[in-house]
């Protein structure tokens, strides 16, 4: 029951949104919500209980997520829970390397199976973030990193080389 409070909560006062639209939605917008690290546990909470079942294009950009918040998010993203999505807008979340891992370690587990589409430009993303995503995010056909200014020629060519074995490029 708390967790329904909690998912009721974020719904109606940080998204401005009834949860039931929530929960029919192809696409949801929520840049600049204010969303922060304890709104992505309920938020991972959602994913996890597949409360978004037909979720194609998810925006969270220009939200203080940091790593913190995008692993609570990833936690949930277990297989089959956002089995629709694919686009995932993070762009502007105060994202390092340790939340890409924790993203890339979902999308291997099969969390995200139909994600072809990822922004994560303005973010704090270096090379370690950089191989993460070579290594577990085989199907994206787009990958947005504009502005990863700690991505060296090491990080680049780990994504070059991703993309060059990929099926999906």
């Amino acid at each position: 029951r708390s967790q329904h409070r909690d998912a009721l909560k974020l719904c109606t006062t940080r998204l401005l949104q009834r949860c039931g639209t929530v929960h029919d939605s192809l696409r949801l917008n929520w840049r600049g919500k204010g969303l922060d690290a304890a709104d992505a546990v309920t938020v991972g909470m959602l994913f996890r209980a597949r409360a978004l079942p037909t979720l194609q294009e998810l925006h969270l950009d220009s939200n203080p997520l940091g790593d913190e918040g995008m692993s609570a998010m990833a936690a949930g993203i277990t297989p089959g829970a956002l089995r629709c999505l694919t686009t995932l807008v993070c762009i502007d979340n105060q994202l390092a390397d340790g939340a890409l891992g924790a993203l890339a370690a979902a999308i291997g587990r099969g969390g995200l199976p139909a994600l072809t589409t990822l922004h994560l430009s303005r973010n704090r993303i270096g090379d370690a973030g950089a191989r993460a995503l070579a290594a577990g995010c085989p199907k994206l056909r787009a990958l947005n990193i504009a502005g990863a200014a700690r991505v060296t020629e090491a990080g680049l060519c780990a994504l070059a080389l991703a993309v060059a074995t990929s099926s999906a490029w």
